[in-house]
């Protein structure tokens, strides 16, 4: 696993609300984490978007159990959420194309809490604009009181949830950034930004992401 240069790190998403951090992981490893996710995919339960998600897959192999130990990462969430880690797990998640239905990570956008919250999303496949990738609207943590919410079910008050709609009528989402990338590519993010995990278009996409709770 690549070394990690936290100060870099740190900076960039204090700014952007993200990081990448390119060949975090290396194919091989990528291609054997892939492949168990395959032949464990039984063990999985479908998300929001119609994904497959593992919730601790860091129980299935020494790889997703290094990723999740892995001590950088660990202080620059304890770093830029100010407070110790209290609990961790690692997801593992799989996106199929469904030409009869619309699949994607985690369903619209949204912010995972209305306050800081870390994640580290580990691509194990190459990530292409037609492989359902990671989106973000930058810097837009501090700005939701700006955005009327849905909720995502009845009775629902997180206030997590936003219509695409209004989101491009008041032209957010022009400065959206879209995160392809190689397997092995690494996402250090905070999630009280506005994100989604786009429509998968073609093939499968396969990933892992750590949650750290403070």
């Amino acid at each position: 696993m690549t070394q990690l240069d936290t100060d870099f790190i740190l900076r960039e998403i204090e700014k952007y609300g993200f990081c990448v951090i390119k060949n975090y992981l290396d194919k091989n490893s990528c291609e054997k984490v892939a492949s168990l996710i395959e032949d464990r995919i039984s063990r999985f339960t479908r998300g929001d978007g119609m994904d497959y998600r593992h919730p601790n897959f860091e129980n299935e192999c020494q790889i997703t159990k290094d990723f999740l130990g892995d001590q950088t990462i660990q202080e620059i969430c304890d770093c830029y959420m100010n407070t110790p880690l209290i609990k961790k797990r690692c997801q593992a998640g799989l996106v199929i194309h469904d030409k009869n239905s619309v699949v994607s990570s985690g369903g619209g956008w949204h912010v995972d809490k209305r306050s800081r919250q870390f994640k580290a999303i580990l691509y194990l496949s190459e990530v292409s604009h037609k492989s359902g990738f990671f989106s973000i609207i930058p810097s837009t943590s501090n700005r939701l009181e700006d955005f009327k919410t849905v909720p995502k079910f009845e009775g629902d008050v997180s206030m997590t949830r936003f219509e695409a709609k209004e989101l491009e009528e008041k032209n957010i989402l022009s400065s959206r950034l879209d995160i392809t990338g190689e397997a092995g590519d690494l996402i250090l993010v905070d999630t009280s930004n506005i994100h989604r995990g786009e429509e998968i278009l073609e093939g499968k996409r396969y990933s892992l992401t750590n949650y750290y709770y403070n």
